[in-house]
């Protein structure tokens, strides 16, 4: 009797996460028909809310917004983490995001005629959810995207409202996520290059065909392709974490410039010339083949392509980091004054 019981809340837990789940996907699917196509802008600090209102285009998206409003409060966070461990959010024709940021930026709009009426509290309550959202988006990605639009989020929050003292507990309840969500995604998105060029290494479609020589080459030169990306990484990875990661974030330029310099120099390409000829001889003749100088300089190239700076991400988020404790200090002040 005690196993049914438990089998049966189970199954009502589970039924009830897959329920939300499926809701979850269906907002998605609503937000992006309404606003996937949405290019609205505007500079909300300098517009008049007269201006906005006279505006047929802009207020025909309101009414369209305010529709889908109830559903976007009530299913709040609309990011959750069993959202993002599903194939149909991951997979490349089902991205949700895309039109969630052309809502927001209606929603914004809409803020700002709910503030030149004094509705405080119907602000309140979507400007939770905005922050709610946010963050939930920035600790359950696995992606840069997903990542810039939760920075963009706090940060046309904190542009259009910071200078509202009635948002205090608003603020200091809904923190922006620690800086260690930079170095986790970060971590993610580099294993996946990995396996990317992993794959297009060696699961090609000649793959049978290959010669062992061809997959030795192959796998040495993903090896090293590893080892170059990690040292350049390093180096910025050490430079987010600096006292002065400009200056540092600048070094590491000059660092990969210099490396890319040398790996396009006409003495680097003669050697991989003589490498080549020297791996094509020995296979020939049936020599031990030694293919480390041709693979290191097909990995190095490989590692300079891909590589990405990512820093100016990480300095965004610094910034918003720093604009969430500034509004913090400045509630607190307000409370004492009270």
């Amino acid at each position: 009797m005690k196993s049914k019981i438990i089998i049966l809340l189970f199954t009502f837990i589970f039924s009830s996460v897959l329920a939300d789940e499926m809701q979850s996907m269906q907002l998605f699917k609503d937000i992006n028909h309404s606003f996937s196509e949405s290019n609205i802008h505007i500079d909300l600090k300098s517009v008049s809310v007269e201006d906005i209102e006279q505006n047929a285009t802009i207020m025909s998206e309101v009414d369209v917004y305010l529709k889908l409003l109830p559903s976007y409060l009530e299913q709040t966070p609309v990011f959750t983490k069993e959202l993002y461990r599903t194939n149909e959010y991951i997979g490349p024709e089902r991205d949700y995001v895309s039109g969630y940021l052309g809502m927001f930026t209606v929603s914004l709009i809409h803020m700002k005629i709910l503030m030149a009426q004094n509705n405080y509290d119907d602000v309140s309550l979507v400007l939770q959810a905005h922050l709610h959202n946010a963050s939930s988006l920035m600790e359950y990605t696995n992606s840069f995207t997903d990542y810039i639009l939760a920075i963009v989020i706090y940060q046309k929050i904190y542009d259009l409202v910071s200078d509202k003292p009635q948002y205090c507990t608003v603020f200091k309840d809904n923190p922006v996520p620690s800086f260690e969500e930079f170095f986790r995604i970060r971590k993610v998105e580099k294993s996946a290059l990995f396996e990317m060029y992993r794959k297009s290494l060696m699961e090609n479609e000649d793959v049978e065909f290959q010669s062992p020589i061809d997959r030795q080459l192959k796998e040495y030169s993903w090896k090293r392709m590893k080892y170059y990306y990690n040292q350049y990484d390093a180096c910025y990875l050490n430079a987010s974490k600096s006292d002065s990661p400009i200056l540092e974030i600048k070094r590491c330029d000059e660092y990969v410039a210099e490396q890319n310099k040398i790996h396009s120099s006409f003495l680097a390409e003669l050697d991989f010339l003589y490498e080549s000829t020297k791996v094509e001889l020995q296979s020939r003749f049936w020599f031990n083949v030694d293919i480390t100088g041709m693979g290191d300089y097909i990995g190095k190239a490989l590692a300079l392509i891909p590589y990405s700076k990512l820093e100016s991400i990480a300095q965004e988020h610094k910034k918003t980091l720093a604009q969430y404790q500034k509004l913090v200090a400045e509630c607190r002040g307000l409370e004492k004054t009270e």
